[in-house]
């Protein structure tokens, strides 16, 4: 992951490039140029917000026997449920199909009759390419379909209401088995379709902008999409792995807040 983080990152000087072109040229202004900025960093917050953003579920632990007592067994604690629990699959998805038409119209393209053959290549040429509206909504359609498809192969809320049941825990309100399976079913379409929306919209914006703005790709890509994803994704996935190691090997002159005497270091 770190080795496409940098191969992403070492774009953006050839980017920086084509703007100070467009400039140049007289393509966008200084005002264009700070709107950009701007709505890379609210992406940027709108992509953490993604990564990070989860539903709890309030579980409790069941009753259990003591001696001849039957005592509370633990507190209230939660079940997460991840707002985007597919990450970037179903753009890899969305995208391979994306490109099947104009594969297969490569291959059976010669041995189409001359009339079919000249349409479906202007139309492919025409409509069936980034930045055309039928090419967005159809990107749109099939990132919110895998989306929910990947959810339902990696999450069964049938499963998750056994495991539940069989270790004495209920959510409160909701009766073990069918009830519990019922709930987190619920939750979890309503959850997901606003991460399936949520995860669409930064996958199309890109294309938005070479739409709306003329932007080339090199430089809209650093506005959203799979690249900006990435990115975030790697950078915060990276900071979580430093913060471990440095919790694990109890470093703690790099904790906000320590005083020099406890600062030490192990070998």
């Amino acid at each position: 992951s770190l080795i496409i983080f940098a191969n992403i990152i070492a774009r953006f000087p050839e980017a920086a490039t084509s703007i100070g072109m467009l400039v140049r040229n007289g393509r966008i202004s200084m005002v264009i140029i700070l709107m950009m900025f701007a709505v890379m960093i609210a992406v940027i917050a709108f992509i953490v917000l993604l990564t990070y953003g989860q539903r709890r579920i309030s579980i409790r632990k069941g009753k259990q026997q003591v001696g001849r007592r039957m005592m509370q067994a633990g507190g209230t604690s939660y079940l997460p449920l991840k707002i985007n629990t597919a990450g970037v699959i179903p753009i890899i998805f969305a995208s391979s199909l994306m490109i099947f038409p104009s594969t297969i119209f490569q291959i059976v393209g010669p041995i189409l009759p001359e009339g079919m053959s000249i349409w479906m290549e202007s139309f492919i040429s025409q409509y069936w390419v980034p930045g055309n509206s039928i090419y967005i909504f159809f990107e749109f359609f099939l990132i919110l379909f895998f989306c929910y498809f990947y959810t339902a192969v990696v999450f069964n809320p049938k499963d998750i209401a056994e495991n539940l049941q069989k270790n004495g825990v209920a959510i409160p309100g909701y009766k073990q088995g069918a009830k519990t399976e019922e709930y987190l079913d619920s939750i979890l379409t309503r959850i997901t379709l606003a991460g399936a929306v949520m995860l669409a919209l930064v996958a199309i914006l890109p294309q938005i902008f070479i739409r709306v703005t003329g932007l080339p790709f090199m430089v809209s890509q650093f506005l959203g999409g799979t690249s900006l994803i990435i990115v975030v994704g790697v950078a915060l996935d990276t900071v979580n792995q430093i913060e471990n190691h440095l919790r694990v090997r109890n470093y703690e002159g790099f904790r906000a807040g320590s005083t020099g005497s406890s600062r030490r270091r192990r070998f």
